[in-house]
């Protein structure tokens, strides 16, 4: 049965309604450039929906829907944390992949404080991966990054994981953000299939 079994739920077990904020012509919930689609709170979706991340659109036909989301195994589940570690992905995928992710994601792993305590023995997250592998379990990244990128939310579907529930950054920062892999994963609060 469609969302039994969701981790997207209230403290009573029931389906979360959470928000899609989005312009532009089309009259659909699942159009996205990014790798999953995100949802949050109703505040967060009207500010996605008013003020797109990329600034040089022009906001055309702001919506926000209203939506019930069916996340069975989520990659991380911690709606406070934006963080993800690398010890978490290594778990997952081992070191050879982490180091992967730690070069391509180099950016986002230099701008936390972790990388601060590192860098003036290490240099570089290059320099830190080929000498001390290990030491990139250590490190953590803000999770957007990785569920932003539709190569590496294809390695995280086909390892078996459908999205991702973690802290938000940005403007919806200390707000719940969710994540799926699929629109199949995606239904209105007013699908009345649902109901029964």
């Amino acid at each position: 049965m469609w969302g039994a079994g969701s981790k997207v739920v209230d403290e009573e077990g029931h389906l979360l309604p959470v928000f899609r904020g989005q312009h532009g012509a089309h009259e659909h919930w699942s159009e996205t450039r990014l790798g999953s689609l995100s949802f949050g709170s109703a505040e967060a979706a009207s500010l996605y929906a008013m003020e797109p991340n990329d600034r040089r659109m022009d906001v055309m036909a702001p919506k926000v829907f209203p939506v019930f989301l069916d996340i069975r195994n989520p990659f991380i589940a911690s709606a406070d944390d934006p963080f993800m570690d690398l010890s978490r992905y290594a778990e997952v995928f081992g070191i050879e992949e982490t180091r992967r992710i730690a070069l391509k994601f180099k950016d986002y792993v230099e701008h936390t404080n972790a990388w601060e305590e590192l860098q003036p023995e290490h240099g570089s997250v290059e320099a830190l991966a080929e000498r001390r592998p290990e030491l990139l379990l250590e490190l953590y990244f803000e999770v957007y990054a990785l569920l932003d990128d539709a190569d590496e939310v294809a390695r995280l579907r086909a390892a078996g994981f459908d999205g991702a529930i973690h802290g938000g950054s940005g403007a919806n920062a200390m707000e719940a953000e969710y994540r799926v892999f699929s629109p199949d994963q995606v239904r209105s609060v007013w699908d009345l299939d649902l109901i029964g």
